[in-house]
């Protein structure tokens, strides 16, 4: 028996081969009628990300679906959380229903899911500006500890690609005032 220890990375890329070949090199030793062998090192590492980076909405759409994606390996569970930037300029309560902090996970052979924002119309004139959601991925779990808004991501685990998603919401109510 031979043994070849591996190192773990934290990189998405892919199962991987090497080839491992036994040969003579003195002694008298004789080759069975296999010497050589492939070895796969089966990819485990997984990335979750926003399938987009923004959506554009009116205050009249009561609902935006926000997909997340899993790539990499799928064995398995991997778990994240959702929340919203404190300084979004988009306010809970009137802007969008509130939700704090959301446990997502992928079950083992999940690659998708998704989340809804419900979006409220606070009938309030506020100009052609549109208020933003800005969503982060947090605290992926196994083995992550992340701090998006600050953008430091330290990872022996599942990695975050695209984890900020910036709802973009158009005011629809009228501005007062007299056009000449």
């Amino acid at each position: 028996n031979i043994s070849i220890p591996l190192i773990q990375d934290t990189l998405v890329e892919g199962d991987e081969t090497f080839a491992v070949t036994l040969t003579v090199t003195g002694g008298g030793a004789i080759l069975g009628p296999v010497s050589n062998a492939i070895v796969t090192i089966q990819d485990d590492d997984a990335l979750v990300r926003f399938r987009r980076v923004s959506t554009n909405v009116t205050e009249l759409v009561n609902t935006v679906v926000v997909d997340l994606d899993r790539v990499g390996s799928t064995n398995g569970a991997v778990t994240v959380q959702l929340q919203a930037d404190p300084s979004s300029t988009a306010t809970a309560g009137s802007d969008y229903t509130a939700f704090g902090i959301t446990t997502i996970t992928f079950p083992p052979g999940v690659t998708a899911t998704n989340f809804t924002v419900t979006i409220r119309d606070d009938f309030t004139p506020e100009g052609f500006i549109p208020e933003v959601l800005t969503l982060a991925i947090t605290n992926a779990l196994p083995a992550l500890s992340s701090n998006a808004f600050g953008a430091t991501v330290t990872n022996t685990g599942p990695l975050l690609e695209n984890y900020f998603f910036d709802i973009n919401i158009t005011d629809n109510d009228p501005t007062s005032g007299t056009i000449t």
